[in-house]
């Protein structure tokens, strides 16, 4: 009997699973990011001036929700400062100027047959090899994830380059291309032919879950699936959208939330409705955000609550540390 869910949208899906993956050359340069996913950021293990070995650990943290990153090419570091980060902001980077040697570094031997048994053992290679090991028992994993973990164990190849797809309509097509971390977005898409039409939008990831990035400088990272570069005639965004109370984001959404007044609270800042109305539920999906006649930023905004949720967390948390330290004292 065949299973389906409540709500969700059609668009075309404009898939091209047969187009072959191309190597793209290594930039010049590369700028490895010190934060690449969920967790406390890493600490750079190198200086300006030293130089790194292809797949050498170059940054590190030891909390229990973070993984290290390294070099995707040999060559000299010419800069640890910040740089742009695909999310937006300006994160700290290790900035290594690429020798073309692709010189390896053999610090992860292949695991031995009796570790291969233990998987205590490779989940320690996981994390050290820049997979992000869940702490709850399980991994839900994508076909390149297996892939890149069984590097990790048998080759003892750490995380350092992935297939992106790259497209959208400022492009001559869609390109599955095999990229090191680290590699600029610009760059990535000259070496993919070249824009046909000036873009507009970048965005990472899928069209609807996807998110906007900020500048060509901000490099590739190892989450970093999809690029799709979208020119003016796909800009929905209006100034100052109202919504019309239509509806037609509640009959989309497979989690059975309303939309609509998530975002009337969200504009309002009002934590406790946004709780009751379960912003923190939405998986963000995009439906609603698709089947929006008034083109209301609805999926921007539930990305935004969750971080705001987060940060009142933090300052709650910090509040509540400083009291006690207060009390300690007296």
């Amino acid at each position: 009997m065949t299973h389906t869910f409540k709500g969700g949208v059609h668009p075309n899906y404009m898939k091209a699973p047969q187009v072959p993956i191309s190597v793209v050359t290594p930039p010049p340069e590369v700028v490895i990011p010190l934060v690449q996913h969920i967790g406390a950021p890493c600490k750079p293990l190198v200086a300006k001036g030293d130089y790194v070995k292809m797949g050498q650990k170059i940054g590190e943290n030891p909390a229990p929700v973070s993984a290290p990153v390294h070099a995707s090419v040999s060559g000299k570091v010419v800069a640890v400062e910040p740089r742009p980060h695909p999310l937006g902001d300006m994160i700290m980077s290790i900035v290594i100027e690429n020798d073309y040697q692709d010189t390896p570094c053999d610090d992860l031997a292949p695991l031995t047959e009796e570790e291969l048994k233990n998987p205590e053992a490779i989940l320690a290679r996981m994390r050290e090899a820049g997979g992000l090991p869940s702490g709850v028992g399980c991994n839900v994993v994508s076909t390149r994830t297996c892939y890149a973990i069984y590097q990790a164990c048998y080759e003892g190849k750490p995380v350092i380059e992935r297939i992106v797809t790259v497209g959208g309509s400022a492009m001559d097509g869609p390109h599955n291309a095999l990229t090191r971390v680290g590699t600029p977005l610009g760059y990535l898409a000259e070496q993919c032919g070249g824009f046909v039409k000036d873009p507009r939008k970048i965005v990472l990831g899928g069209p609807m879950m996807g998110i906007c990035a900020t500048s060509f400088d901000a490099p590739t990272i190892k989450g970093t699936s999809g690029v799709l570069f979208f020119t003016e005639e796909e800009d929905r965004m209006v100034e100052n959208p109202q919504c019309i109370r239509c509806g037609k984001c509640i009959t989309v959404c497979p989690m059975n939330l309303e939309p609509v007044f998530m975002y009337m609270y969200y504009s309002k800042g009002d934590f406790e409705n946004m709780e009751k109305y379960h912003v923190m539920d939405c998986f963000e999906c995009g439906s609603c955000a698709f089947n929006c006649p008034a083109r209301m930023p609805l999926t921007h905004a539930f990305k935004t609550a969750k971080l705001m949720f987060q940060d009142k967390a933090a300052k709650e948390k910090a509040a509540a540390e400083a009291k006690a330290a207060k009390e300690a004292q007296k």
